[in-house]
């Protein structure tokens, strides 16, 4: 039995390492038709995103969203969650959504464009809500978070 659960549970990691591998960060800045400004990981075609991170033109926040969290944890319930990159932590108070395409619940929360954390963004990023550790950080990623906080910040 417990070589059965090895087994599923090697699968279960190579699929979402897998699905990982395909993902890729995207800019998008803001318009006159839209004054916001976007990064989001995900797949290029996909219809779900595991981070999206936003905000309106010089408005001097970010919007963080994280599209799966921890299943134990409920819809409409405040939290903080916590971004992470190398020594430099974040803690970001928000909310749980309830999100039905993937049976778990979604974040939200925001911070300040102009956090000192932000700068030391270089590699790696984790998000941490609940018991979910979501890995984010991938190549050309600080250089894209560059440009959000450009977009983001106060004039």
């Amino acid at each position: 039995m417990w070589a059965l659960r090895a087994a599923l549970a090697a699968m279960a990691l190579f699929v979402a390492t897998a699905a990982q591998a395909k993902e890729s960060w995207s800019f998008s800045p803001p318009r006159k038709d839209e004054p916001t400004a976007t990064l989001t990981l995900g797949e290029p075609e996909g219809e779900e995103s595991t981070a999206i991170f936003s905000c309106k033109a010089q408005s001097g926040r970010i919007v963080i969203f994280i599209g799966e969290t921890d299943a134990r944890l409920k819809p409409g319930r405040k939290i903080a969650a916590t971004l992470s990159a190398e020594t430099a932590r974040l803690q970001i108070e928000g909310k749980l959504l309830a999100n039905e395409l993937a049976g778990v619940p979604s974040f939200e929360g925001e911070a300040a464009a102009a956090d000192p954390f932000w700068e030391k963004v270089t590699g790696d990023l984790v998000a941490t809500v609940g018991a979910s550790r979501v890995q984010l950080g991938r190549s050309k990623f600080a250089d894209q978070l560059a440009k959000l906080r450009k977009a983001c910040a106060r004039p």
